[in-house]
């Protein structure tokens, strides 16, 4: 199943085709199925995004968050790193 928007490749590209088309919330309207786009290093991708997990509800994402842990469920990680949400 292909869930990208606009053909994206990385979770920059993602963040970036959502963002183009106006399909953003603030951290206020975030609702389960929502991309929650963050940014921990400079690395010269769209506004220098490197992860994305899925929001669920209730304060927590599933993310893939490395490889020894893989795809954990917990609390929504520090907001100051957030610099996206996208509604897909």
């Amino acid at each position: 199943m292909d869930i990208s928007y606009g053909g994206a490749t990385t979770a920059a590209a993602e963040a970036q085709g959502l963002d183009e088309a106006g399909k953003t919330v603030s951290f206020d309207e975030l609702q389960p199925g929502d991309l929650i786009f963050y940014s921990f290093t400079s690395n010269g991708r769209y506004k220098n995004i490197s992860h994305v997990a899925v929001y669920v509800g209730n304060g927590k994402v599933v993310e893939a968050l490395n490889e020894s842990l893989g795809v954990v469920y917990r609390d929504v990680a520090s907001t100051g790193k957030i610099v996206v949400i996208g509604r897909p």
